[in-house]
């Protein structure tokens, strides 16, 4: 059992070390308690109970916390929302019986400081006689709050009259609810306001448009903000290595189509059971201006199978299959959003913006009309209205929404070990930002050097020290930056330039004898031999240190 720090004073090294290795062992889907299954027990009427755990399919042995019941599909049945202390944190369980009419929802709006009507009472009674009341809870249950709305069994086709006592003892009545509706029930205004759930509107016209937006997926996860992603490297159908997607600074590239990405593979029972009618959608969504793409996860000495089930299926977009290096970032991606360290399971499908970043992913088999309504998503939604989507309901939000996803991914890029995706998110990270700031450049040109491209990096670095001298930034802070450029210039041995930066750099901080170090160097390389021994015997006397230092780095360069 852990343990907190005994006193403020105290290290908490080991003791944050302890959570996080908890956290990882977690999201791997170990157990915090030892696999507690949950228990379910259902109310005979007289006051005792039986046991329904297995049954109901609620006795889930992944460490239960919490649980509330609301009605998530809008099918007018009872859902279950619970949370564990493993993973998954948080399940979604649908009430899978046949959607009846024989019921209301029913929400109340007090008044002033009341205004979630806690402490109101309603009463609901049926043409025949029949009766059914309860209280509206600040609470239900550990750790768990009910939603706002309420859902009641009633006799179907029957009209129903709601009474409400108020917490500040006014009562009222609201007659003529009908059976499979939803009311908002508001205080003083003695009228039932009739409530109909919004919905998506799908992106393509047409008949298919009309169809149910009722989702059966399993595994759906809307991203919060368009996620940006590093470039994935693909076999395309003729062998060729490709990069495809990865998230674009260019506003100019921006827009455009989305892009489906489903991963398969043949030996897979649903991915080839689903895959026929997914191609069918899929030629639809084509037709519609969208990309879409099958990656098989197969090696490939079964490529040849691949294409025979592609070609049967009749797929219409581009193919190819996903080497180890992008399906770990495609892992990656997935553990971000999910918190999750499990791996991908097959078949997965992801959704792409017209600028390569995700908006959505699925798990498990599709359900197409899911997808063509998420295709909202790919435009260019108002933030507030897609992080309403990402949840399971909107709701009042305490910051304001991000524009994209950056730090959290980069992080779970690194621990799993993807540090040159993780680069090139850095990179793009900065890219984005103002590049009329000297700082950015600065940032941007440092990221650029750890890739590789370091002429790229040094023109950065020599454009941030032009609008820095516009600028006005902090000496202190320029002088690091002329310093990081002189030892760029030195690196690439661009000896006339690092010799010149050297030199403004030993009339600013005469006494900074690291500066010492690198203006000999460059003296000794052009063969200014005169003054590489003068600088060398100062140095000797001030620093020896770096004396040595200078001889050892003269030493390995004439080798």
């Amino acid at each position: 059992m852990s343990h907190s720090p005994h006193s403020e004073d105290g290290s908490k090294d080991a003791y944050l070390l302890g959570w996080r290795a908890l956290s990882r062992h977690l999201r791997r889907g170990l157990s915090w308690s030892g696999h507690e299954r949950d228990t379910a027990f259902a109310g005979l009427g007289d006051g005792s109970f039986v046991d329904v755990s297995s049954i109901s399919g609620l006795d889930l042995g992944d460490d239960g916390r919490s649980a509330v019941t609301l009605d998530l599909d809008l099918d007018g049945d009872l859902d279950v929302l619970r949370t564990g202390r493993g993973t998954p944190r948080l399940r979604c369980l649908f009430n899978q019986s046949e959607p009846h009419g024989g019921f209301i929802g029913i929400r109340l709006v007090g008044q002033g400081a009341m205004g979630d009507g806690i402490g109101a009472r309603v009463e609901l009674t049926a043409e025949d006689g029949a009766m059914s009341s309860w209280v509206r809870r600040a609470g239900s249950g550990f750790l768990a709050q009910e939603g706002p709305w309420t859902m009641s069994a009633t006799p179907a086709g029957q009209v129903v009259v709601a009474k409400v006592l108020w917490p500040d003892g006014e009562s009222q009545l609201f007659a003529d609810l009908l059976p499979g509706r939803r009311y908002v029930l508001r205080q003083a205004s003695g009228k039932a306001q009739r409530f109909v759930p919004p919905g998506l509107s799908p992106l393509l016209d047409g008949e298919h448009s009309k169809e149910t937006s009722r989702a059966t997926v399993s595994g759906r996860l809307v991203a919060s903000a368009p996620l940006p992603i590093p470039r994935l490297l693909v076999h395309d159908q003729d062998g060729a290595q490709r990069r495809i997607l990865g998230a674009r600074s260019n506003p100019a590239d921006r827009g455009g189509a989305p892009t489906l990405l489903h991963v398969f593979s043949v030996d897979c029972a649903p991915c080839v059971a689903g895959l026929p009618a997914l191609a069918k959608s899929a030629t639809r969504w084509v037709a519609g201006g969208v990309q879409v793409m099958a990656l098989s996860l197969d090696p490939s000495s079964e490529q040849l199978r691949v294409e025979g089930l592609l070609e049967k299926a009749g797929w219409p977009g581009l193919r190819g299959r996903l080497p180890e290096q992008s399906l770990r970032i495609l892992n990656a991606l997935e553990g971000f959003l999910s918190d999750s360290d499990r791996p991908m399971v097959s078949p997965t499908t992801y959704m792409f913006d017209g600028s390569g970043r995700l908006v959505a992913l699925y798990r498990g088999p599709l359900d197409e009309v899911q997808v063509e309504a998420d295709f909202g998503l790919a435009t260019e939604l108002d933030p507030v209205l897609r992080r309403g989507f990402a949840g399971l309901r909107p709701g009042r939000w305490v910051q304001a929404p991000v524009k994209e996803e950056w730090a959290g991914f980069i992080s779970v890029l690194k621990l799993r070990g993807l540090g040159d995706a993780a680069k090139e998110l850095e990179a793009l990270a900065i890219e984005v930002q103002d590049l009329d700031s000297p700082g950015a450049l600065v940032e941007m040109a440092r990221a650029r050097w750890l890739q590789g491209q370091r002429e790229a990096a040094r023109q950065l670095m020599v454009d941030a020290l032009s609008l820095d001298g516009q600028s006005g930034s902090p000496s202190g802070m320029r002088i690091e930056w002329l310093r990081s450029l002189a030892s760029m210039e030195t690196i690439l041995e661009h000896d006339q330039r690092a010799l010149k930066l050297w030199d403004q750099l030993l009339e600013a901080t005469p006494e900074d004898y690291g500066v010492w170090v690198g203006r000999g160097l460059v003296l000794h390389r052009m063969g200014k031999v005169v003054d590489y021994n003068q600088l060398l015997g100062e140095l000797t006397e001030k620093a020896p240190e770096l004396a040595l230092q200078l001889l050892d780095l003269v030493e390995k360069g004439d080798r």
